[in-house]
């Protein structure tokens, strides 16, 4: 459902100019407002006069090409409050208008050319729930005023339905799968997990969306996915007791504990200076065959570049390998949907030889 379009609580310069022009208007009496919008060096004065009388008769498309020339004649004028109350009281006169969307379309584009935002958000939302969408000069009103809704937004809730909209609505005119991705974030900022991960399907199946803040986030977010829809059991609470186990299965060369603490999605085992990695590898490497070829040795302690969130265990004597130094990586699971996962520890890879 579409939230209601919201006044901000505090008037911008703008606007307060609008009121003021408008409280001025009513206590001088006046029958008619034109001469308030007469502004200007002389000949855009006569403009504007020849306009104002051309309005009176005018109609249909006629109508709306002479509001369109004395808003913009206003708007050249350095006049954006007269511009915004020719505009909004036009379109409080006459509701059926069907070209209001465009006229108010204007009104959002003069409150952000005076650094306004929050009426301009305003009025976008205000033309979506209220006006059908128009095309002007080539384009949707609707899909620009989500488009800049969606630039401006801070609440997360409104920022959900923005994204909603534009896909359903506009599919064909967008990156989608960048607009799948965005939703996605905002699903995670409001705790929506399941349905944030709905969104990151959706993201991945257009492998040509591109985020350019972002340029690894297809493969991430892949692993994302695959732990979301995995038991998790291969978890390990204490960093230190994950550590000890491995530790016991290699000197026991003990295979099956290895494997119960081996992660099941997203393991890897690639050198050190692997710039691409190959996934299908990685799930059909076997360390049994090279544990029992082995008499491996491993350090009592961690790495010193060990941090809170990842850990290197140095081991060696790997035998019939390339390399005989293999450093097993730990790191700390991040899985705010489920708080008795999130904060664990998993055994998710191997590094070939040397660090550095």
């Amino acid at each position: 459902m579409r939230q209601p379009a919201r006044l901000p609580a505090k008037l911008p310069k703008a606007a307060c100019g609008v009121l003021v022009l408008a409280f001025l208007l009513l206590t001088a009496g006046c029958q008619t407002y034109r001469s308030y919008f007469v502004v200007g060096p002389p000949q855009r004065r006569r403009v504007l006069k020849e306009l104002f009388l051309q309005l009176v008769e005018a109609e249909g498309a006629a109508r709306f090409t002479l509001i369109q020339e004395i808003s913009e004649q206003l708007r050249l004028a350095g006049k954006p409050d007269r511009q915004i109350l020719f505009l909004t009281q036009y379109v409080e006169e006459n509701p059926q208008d069907p070209y209001n969307a465009c006229y108010l379309a204007s009104v959002a584009e003069a409150y952000e050319a005076t650094g306004a935002e929050p009426f301009a958000r305003h009025y976008y939302e205000r033309i979506l729930k209220n006006h059908p969408d128009l095309i002007q000069a080539g384009g949707s009103i609707h899909f620009r005023c989500l488009s800049e809704l969606i630039k401006q937004e801070t609440n997360r809730e409104y920022l959900i339905q923005y994204y909603k909209d534009i896909i359903a609505q506009f599919e064909d005119d967008i990156d989608v799968g960048v607009y799948y991705y965005r939703l996605a974030r905002a699903y995670e900022d409001v705790g929506a997990w399941d349905l944030a991960i709905q969104a990151y399907q959706r993201f991945l199946a257009h492998p040509e969306a591109r985020i350019p803040e972002y340029p690894d986030a297809a493969a991430d977010i892949r692993e994302k996915v695959a732990f979301y829809e995995s038991s998790r059991d291969w978890t390990v609470a204490d960093l230190s007791f994950l550590v000890s186990e491995i530790q016991s299965a290699l000197a026991r060369r003990d295979v099956k504990k290895l494997n119960r603490y081996k992660a099941k999605v997203n393991f890897f085992a690639k050198y050190w200076s692997q710039t691409v990695f190959y996934e299908d590898r990685a799930a059909y490497f076997d360390i049994n065959s090279w544990l029992v070829k082995s008499k491996v040795r491993f350090n009592n302690d961690l790495e010193e570049d060990s941090n809170p969130h990842e850990a290197y265990l140095k081991t060696w004597n790997w035998q019939y390998h390339v390399e005989k130094t293999w450093y097993f990586y730990f790191r700390r699971v991040e899985f705010p949907a489920d708080p008795e996962i999130n904060g664990r520890w998993e055994w998710t890879g191997i590094y070939f030889g040397e660090k550095g």
